[in-house]
């Protein structure tokens, strides 16, 4: 467990959730408190990789506040992401999870321009409709900010496809342009 948590504040996530995964194994059943403390790390770990939580794992855990999380960041509702994770705020910094929970932040605005993706159904996807979008989930960014968080999603292969920055465009490829997040522990 412990180990997990040194991986995890050295941002090196795939090693850290080996850890968790070994802890939680071999934790047994009946030791619900160690067992939350384990999965109170690897969940958020867990969600930077794309898997979210189940809401049973929620209740029986006692987790609600990452389990809402997971549920607007497969919306790719930025608005309600946003609200849960200023909620708890305070938690999330106390529990040691809060800048691994802030990275899951990319994955709502992935998912949030894919939407946008199915809803133009072109390659060619306009930034400013990614602002639109934004601003219809009460965030005003400006263009120059959604084609930062545009490029990092690329870099970090969450989008395949290029930025023009002279016209304003994210073109996507045509076969899988939103790779699936899910890795394979």
């Amino acid at each position: 467990y412990y180990i997990g948590r040194l991986k995890m504040f050295e941002d090196r996530y795939e090693e850290a959730r080996e850890c968790f995964q070994f802890a939680l194994q071999y934790c047994p059943r009946e030791c619900m408190r160690n067992r939350r403390l384990i999965l109170v790390s690897l969940v958020p770990v867990e969600m930077s990789f794309g898997r979210m939580p189940t809401a049973a794992l929620g209740q029986q855990y006692d987790i609600p506040a990452l389990v809402e999380l997971g549920n607007a960041t497969i919306e790719g509702n930025l608005r309600r992401f946003n609200e849960i994770f200023d909620a708890n705020r305070p938690t999330f910094i106390r529990l040691g999870i809060y800048l691994v929970v802030e990275q899951v932040r990319s994955i709502v605005y992935r998912n949030l321009f894919k939407r946008c993706f199915h809803i133009i159904n072109d390659t060619r996807i306009p930034i400013p409709a990614f602002q639109q979008a934004a601003a219809w989930l009460g965030e005003e960014m400006d263009l120059d900010e959604i084609e930062w968080i545009v490029c990092n999603l690329i870099f970090a292969g969450r989008i395949k496809g290029y930025l023009s920055h002279q016209k304003r465009v994210l073109v996507v490829g045509k076969k899988d342009p939103f790779p699936s997040l899910l890795t394979e522990s």
